[in-house]
């Protein structure tokens, strides 16, 4: 089942990284992000660890996205 959109965090990441099955992301999901702070997690403060270096490619490199700042005017 191919799922529109998908926000993927560190557990996956490196999980499918030592199955070395990263390829399923874009087979499952029409679109996903890898937020920044959880790509630096893994790929920098991760240096060594699995997953790192597999992040560093560009193919995955492509699907990291920054935090959208928060509107100050916005209800909370």
């Amino acid at each position: 089942m191919l799922l529109d959109r998908a926000v993927i965090n560190a557990g996956p990441l490196v999980a499918l990284s030592l199955a070395g099955r990263l390829d399923v992301l874009p087979a499952l999901f029409g679109e996903f992000w890898i937020p920044e702070p959880v790509f630096h997690e893994v790929v920098f403060a991760g240096v060594g660890r699995p997953g790192a270096n597999e992040l560093a490619d560009p193919q995955w490199t492509a699907h990291v996205s920054s935090v959208p700042d928060l509107d100050p005017f916005a209800d909370c």
